[in-house]
């Protein structure tokens, strides 16, 4: 398995984002298709994406407040 990168840019991580929060255009999801299909190395990306989008949301407790302060706010 090739080494993953270190960063990716700023317009494909955009693109990444958008395709897991499920709000990317038809136009996004082929230029994420043609950038995860140029190299084995984007293609790993995608999947330690897709792994890590796919782990089961924990619970964290050092969290919970901040989380509580959050919920309070009314923007009515």
């Amino acid at each position: 398995m090739s080494q993953l990168p270190a960063t990716v840019p700023t317009a494909v991580a955009n693109l990444l984002v958008a395709y897991f929060c499920h709000t990317a255009t038809e136009e996004q999801r082929l230029q994420l298709d043609e950038w995860i299909c140029k190299n084995d190395s984007n293609m790993a990306v995608f999947e330690t994406c897709l792994e890590t989008s796919l782990l089961p949301v924990t619970f964290d407790p050092d969290r919970a407040e901040e989380l509580e302060e959050l919920q309070s706010i009314h923007l009515n």
